[in-house]
C-alpha cells in the first residue's frame, strides 16, 4: 500500500479471533442432569472466553472459562424447583465476539399417594380401638416396603401391636416395631407388591385416658420403598367422648 507522501509500505493483515458456539440450545427436560456444548474459535487469533450464568438450578459449569477450543459441560438440579418450564440464558464474553447458550429443563408433577388417619372416638377409657391407616389405590405402583413413624399423647393412649388381618399388607411379613412412650415406628415389608386401596394395616390402641381427652395422631414421616412413590399425608383426631 502506498501513502500519501508516496512511500511504499507493506502491511501484514491478521485475522482476528472468532467465536463459534454450538449447539445453542441445551434441552435438559424431565430427567437429564448434565448436557454439553462447544467453543471454538474459527479465527486466527487467540481467543479468550468466559461463561457468565445467574440461575441458581444450574449448580456448575466446567470450565467457565477458556482459551480457544473446549467441551463445556453444563450441570443443572430441579430438587428445590416446583413443578413447571424453566428457561435461563448462558452468556459466552469473549474478544472474538459474544454469544449465548439457552438452557431449559422441566420439572414434572409428581403424583403423591395420600395417606390419612381417620378421626376416632370410643365411649369409655379402657376401650381397645383399632385405628386404619388409610392409603388410596396403589395398584401398579410397585410398593414392596412401608415405612411410618407416628406420634400420640401417650397419656391417652396406649400402643398395643399393629394388626393386619384383612388388610393391605396381609400377606406380608410380620412388621418390625418400636415403641417409646407416644412414638411407635414401624418397618414392614413383602415380596408381593400391594394392590388396591383402603386399610395398609391398624394401630391397636387402649384408651387409657379420661373422658373428654384427645389426642393428635400424627404421622411424624411415612414412606414407599426408598420413597418411591411420593406421599402426602393427613393426620387424624382421637377423643375419649363418653357413654
Amino acid at each position: 500500500a502506498r501513502t500519501k507522501d508516496g512511500i511504499l509500505r507493506v502491511v501484514k493483515k491478521t485475522k482476528k479471533a472468532e467465536l463459534f458456539v454450538s449447539p445453542t440450545v441445551l434441552n435438559f427436560g424431565t430427567a437429564k442432569d448434565t448436557m454439553h456444548f462447544s467453543i471454538s474459535n474459527v479465527g486466527e487469533d487467540t481467543l479468550f472466553w468466559s461463561i457468565i450464568d445467574t440461575s441458581k438450578w444450574i449448580t456448575d459449569i466446567k470450565p467457565a472459562n477458556g482459551i480457544n477450543d473446549a467441551i463445556v459441560t453444563v450441570f443443572v438440579n430441579r430438587k428445590e424447583l416446583q413443578p413447571g418450564d424453566y428457561s435461563s440464558n448462558l452468556v459466552i464474553n469473549s474478544n472474538g465476539g459474544n454469544g449465548q447458550v439457552s438452557v431449559k429443563l422441566s420439572v414434572p408433577v409428581v403424583e403423591k399417594v395420600m395417606v390419612t388417619f381417620p378421626d376416632t372416638t370410643v365411649s369409655a377409657p379402657g376401650a381397645i380401638i383399632d385405628i386404619p391407616v388409610i392409603v388410596e389405590d396403589v395398584t401398579g405402583k410397585n410398593i414392596y416396603s412401608v415405612g411410618m413413624k407416628m406420634t400420640f399423647n401417650s397419656k391417652v393412649l396406649e400402643f398395643k401391636n399393629v394388626m393386619r388381618d384383612s388388610s393391605l399388607s396381609s400377606k406380608w411379613s410380620a412388621p418390625v416395631l418400636s415403641n417409646d412412650s407416644g412414638k411407635v415406628a414401624i418397618g414392614i415389608a413383602g415380596t408381593v407388591p400391594l394392590a388396591g386401596g383402603g386399610k395398609l394395616f391398624f394401630l391397636r390402641f387402649r384408651a387409657i385416658g379420661a373422658i373428654g381427652d384427645t389426642s393428635r395422631l400424627h404421622f411424624f414421616d411415612f414412606f414407599f420403598n426408598e420413597g418411591d412413590p411420593k406421599t402426602t399425608v393427613r393426620d387424624g383426631f382421637f377423643k375419649i367422648i363418653g357413654p
